[in-house]
């Protein structure tokens, strides 16, 4: 595979060339078929596009207006919204489309390829291999899905170079690896999840550059399920900052490690809801993590609290245990543990094993 730089991110070893570049149009062709601008209508008119319905081997391209999917299993080589300064709408409320085929950008589902975009999804299924919300600079994509829906990217990126910003009110997310703030210029990307179910094998949260890249969890289950093992990482690249804030539902994974600042800053604030994971590390490399305790349960096998940075436990409320807890593991790392003034609600701390100062 060509390389196209590295990304900041010295834990992960996450490099640019696995990141598809950005695609640089070579006119058109009949392996591509484009939405006539402006017009709004069914996938399935073929009066709507330039070549014919997309299927295997083409290219769909959405430069501006909307089009929608209500029944039958439609097939797609790729399909990019928004290009040309235009607003490109995509609506599926039923049937399926695969997003997969023999064509220039092969399985690559662009949402704000150069313009922006949006996709309401409130049902049927939408399986592509890689799908992007905000691919360019400048570009904003947005993506909401909603109960009896289901989305299964392999990869998804919120926030490519462009601002991605994907609220789920229901329905089901499947992926391999979740990116939330990929590059600088896409700071401000989110992820939101309401109610349903997102299934995850790793996840990053602001993957380089200066910038900021959000996840915010009300409810629903977040299940981090891998082969032998799966990550959430919270500030990964230097000069990143990812945040995840749970007010509500669950957030599990039996062989699950959270990693709260890596390289970059890391912020896990848990108001309430519940987390249960086999590891959480503050402070893994230079970057410092920061745990925000105030309501719910944190259960772990091993909290590791300042390994290379500074690792910071405040605990306000609510209930932590874990196995065994440890505070600054090296001589660069500094780790704290705050329990909260009597103020806010009685915290209670159980743990089996607990060492502080392993040098």
């Amino acid at each position: 595979m060509n390389g196209y730089g590295r990304l900041s991110h010295d834990h992960q070893d996450i490099y640019a060339n696995e990141f598809p570049p950005v695609h640089i149009r070579r006119g058109h062709s009949k392996r591509r078929s484009d939405l006539l601008n402006g017009r709004r209508g069914n996938w399935t008119d073929p009066s709507f596009w330039t070549h014919g319905v997309p299927d295997y081997y083409k290219s769909a391209y959405v430069p501006g207006g909307s089009v929608t999917i209500s029944s039958g299993d439609q097939q797609s080589g790729a399909l990019l919204l928004g290009q040309e300064g235009g607003e490109a709408h995509l609506s599926v409320n039923g049937g399926s489309l695969n997003i997969d085929g023999s064509c220039g950008e092969s399985g690559q589902f662009r949402i704000g390829d150069a313009s922006n975009a949006s996709v309401i999804h409130q049902g049927g299924t939408i399986w592509a291999w890689s799908a992007y919300l905000g691919y360019q600079t400048g570009a904003t994509g947005t993506y909401t899905i909603g109960t009896g829906a289901v989305f299964q990217p392999n990869r998804l990126f919120v926030g490519y170079y462009g601002v991605g910003d994907l609220v789920q009110n229901g329905g089901d997310v499947y992926t391999s690896e979740l990116y939330v703030g990929s590059y600088e210029t896409s700071s401000g990307s989110k992820y939101t999840l309401n109610l349903g179910q997102l299934i995850t094998e790793k996840v990053v949260l602001g993957c380089g550059g200066n910038q900021v890249a959000r996840f915010h969890q009300y409810g629903g289950d977040h299940w981090m399920h891998g082969s032998f093992s799966s990550e959430l990482i919270i500030g990964s690249g230097r000069d990143s900052t990812g945040i995840y804030n749970l007010y509500g539902g669950f957030l599990h994974g039996e062989a699950a490690k959270i990693i709260v600042g890596c390289s970059g800053a890391g912020v896990f604030y848990q108001q309430t809801g519940s987390v249960d994971v086999s590891e959480l590390n503050l402070s893994e490399f230079e970057g410092d993590g920061l745990y925000t305790l105030e309501g719910g349960t944190l259960k772990t096998r091993m909290q590791r609290i300042g390994i290379m940075g500074k690792g910071d436990f405040r605990h306000y409320g609510g209930t932590n245990s874990a196995s065994s807890l440890s505070l600054g593991e090296t001589a660069f790392g500094q780790g704290i543990y705050t329990f909260g003034s009597e103020a806010l609600p009685a915290v209670s701390l159980t743990t089996a094993y607990f060492v502080a100062g392993i040098k």
